[in-house]
């Protein structure tokens, strides 16, 4: 994610490195709602958009993995992301 955000704003930057944060300390519930709002930007390159929907994909696998083993938090941002569709 880093190369793709490198020449980004720096708000936008510091989004993407929410993201990488929140996976690298295994808060995938934060890393969802982290990466959710990067999406939502409007001033995505379109590299930083399909980037960030894999991402969006990844984080996703990452929570019900993390359901599965019993994570509470992760189940909670599983249980608003399909009330939120």
């Amino acid at each position: 994610m880093d190369q793709t955000f490198q020449k980004a704003k720096p708000e936008v930057k510091a989004a993407a490195g929410q993201v990488v944060t929140a996976v690298q300390s295994q808060d995938y519930a934060q890393a969802a709602a982290a990466v959710q709002s990067l999406s939502s930007r409007p001033d995505l390159t379109k590299d930083q958009r399909l980037l960030t929907a894999r991402a969006m994909l990844t984080i996703n696998g990452l929570l019900e993995a993390a359901q599965a083993k019993g994570d509470e938090k992760a189940a909670a941002a599983l249980k608003y992301q399909h009330m939120s569709k």
